[in-house]
C-alpha cells in the first residue's frame, strides 16, 4: 500500500490531507442528490407530525407552541436544502451538514421539552430513526460521532429533568439500548468510511495506470488530449493562457539500428524522467507516440517558455542516456483564438518538420508572430 493513501485509525481517514480533500470532493457529488432527498423527506415528515400532535396535545397554547417550532424546523431544512447549490468548499460542506444535523436534534429535543407529559418509550422509538438516518448521511466519522453524543446526552438530560417522577429502570434500559445501538452503527460507519476510501484508493491507481505511458511513466496520448480540452475549456471561458510545447528525440531510427531497442527504450524513459523533474506540477507532460513528447505549460508567459525550453535543449544535450547522448529539436506555440486541438497539432508538426530541415537541435517558436499580431490589434 501506498505511504500516501494510509489511513488514520482513529478517524478513518486519509492522513494526507490533500488525498482526503480529493476523496471528499470525488464522493460528496456523488452523495449530494440522496442527502438532499433525505433532508426533504425529514422535514416533510416531521411536518406531517402535527396530525398526531392535534390528537394528542389536549392544551391550545401548547399546540400552537409545537406548530411553531415544526415549521421552523421546516423551513430550516429548506434553508440548508438550497445551501447546498452554493456549497464548493468540501470543509464547509461538510461542517454545513453536521450543523444541519444539530439543528434538526435541537429542534426534536426542544419538541420533547416542551411536550409535558411525554411517553418516554414512543420518543426513544423517534431517537432510533434518527440514529438510523444519520448514517445514511455521508459525513465525517468524527462529526458523527460528535452528533451522536449530542443526541444521545440530550434525551437522557431533558427526560431526568423534565419528567416528575421517570421510571428509573426504563430510563436504564432505554440509555443501554440506544448506548449499544448507537456504537454498533457507529462501528459500522466507521467501516465504511475505510471500505470507501479503499475502494477510491484502487480506482485511484487503475486510473494512474490508464492514464500512464507504461515504458516512461509519463501521461499517455489519450490521457493528454483530455487535459488539452480541459486547458482549450478554461481559455475559451476564462481566458487562461497557455503554452503547447511538442518534441522529439533526433536520428532516433539510428539510436535502435546502432544499439538496439532495448537501449533505445531506456534513451525514452531516462529522457522522460529527466523532463518530469524538470516541469511543475501543474505541466502536462505525455508521451505522444514513439520518440515524439507533448507538453502544456499553463500560465506561463512568453519569455518564460522559451527560457525553460532552451533550457531543457541544452541539459538534454549536455546528458548521457545510458550509452547514447542525444539532441531533441522543439516546436513550441502559444493558444490563439480561435485554436482547437487539430489546428495546434498541425501547428506543431510543421514546427517539427522546419527543425529538422534547419539541422536540428533547436527550438523553432511562433512567439514573435504573436507579439506583432498583437501589435497590429492594439
Amino acid at each position: 500500500m501506498e505511504r500516501r493513501y494510509r489511513i488514520s485509525k482513529l478517524k478513518g481517514e486519509f492522513i494526507n490531507k490533500e488525498i482526503e480533500k480529493e476523496y471528499s470532493l470525488f464522493y460528496t457529488e456523488k452523495t449530494i442528490p440522496i442527502t438532499r432527498r433525505i433532508i426533504m423527506i425529514v422535514a416533510f415528515m416531521n411536518f406531517l407530525f402535527i396530525l398526531p400532535d392535534y390528537f394528542t396535545l389536549a392544551n391550545t397554547e401548547l399546540f400552537v407552541k409545537v406548530i411553531f417550532y415544526r415549521c421552523v424546523f421546516f423551513i430550516g431544512f429548506l434553508i440548508f436544502y438550497r445551501w447546498f447549490d452554493y456549497s464548493d468548499n468540501y470543509a464547509d460542506y461538510f461542517k454545513g451538514l453536521t450543523l444541519m444535523e444539530l439543528f434538526a436534534i435541537s429542534s426534536f429535543l426542544h419538541i420533547y421539552w416542551i411536550y409535558q407529559p411525554v411517553n418516554f418509550l414512543i420518543q426513544t422509538m423517534g431517537l432510533f430513526l434518527a440514529m438510523v438516518v444519520l448514517v445514511t448521511i455521508h459525513n465525517r466519522w468524527i462529526y458523527v460521532l460528535i452528533v451522536k453524543i449530542f443526541m444521545l446526552t440530550g434525551i437522557l438530560a431533558i427526560t431526568l429533568i423534565g419528567e416528575k417522577e421517570p421510571d428509573v429502570s426504563i430510563v436504564l434500559a432505554v440509555t443501554i439500548y440506544s448506548v449499544l445501538t448507537a456504537s454498533f452503527l457507529l462501528f459500522r460507519d466507521y467501516e465504511i468510511n475505510v471500505y470507501k476510501r479503499r475502494q477510491y484508493e484502487r480506482s485511484m491507481a487503475l486510473e494512474e495506470i490508464s492514464m500512464k505511458d507504461f515504458l516512461t511513466g509519463a501521461l499517455n496520448r489519450g490521457a493528454f488530449e483530455n487535459e488539452l480540452e480541459k486547458a482549450l475549456e478554461r481559455w475559451q471561458r476564462h481566458g487562461s493562457v497557455f503554452s503547447i510545447v511538442m518534441f522529439d528525440v533526433d536520428d532516433f531510427k539510428t539510436v535502435n539500428d546502432t544499439h538496439g531497442h532495448m537501449e533505445g527504450d531506456l534513451v525514452l524513459k531516462e529522457l522522460s524522467e529527466m523532463v518530469i523533474k524538470e516541469t511543475r506540477k501543474i505541466d502536462v507532460f505525455a508521451r505522444w507516440g514513439g520518440e515524439e513528447f507533448v507538453m502544456i505549460l499553463p500560465e506561463t508567459d512568453t519569455a518564460t517558455t522559451l527560457k525553460f525550453v532552451e533550457r531543457l535543449r541544452t541539459k538534454i544535450k549536455g546528458s548521457s542516456f545510458g550509452k547514447v547522448n542525444i539532441t531533441c529539436s522543439f516546436g513550441v506555440t502559444q493558444i490563439r483564438e480561435g485554436d482547437t486541438s487539430k489546428s495546434i497539432f498541425t501547428r506543431m508538426d510543421k514546427y517539427l518538420y522546419l527543425c529538422k530541415r534547419r539541422g536540428k537541435d533547436m527550438v523553432y517558436h511562433d512567439f514573435e508572430k504573436l507579439l506583432e499580431s498583437d501589435k497590429q490589434k492594439i
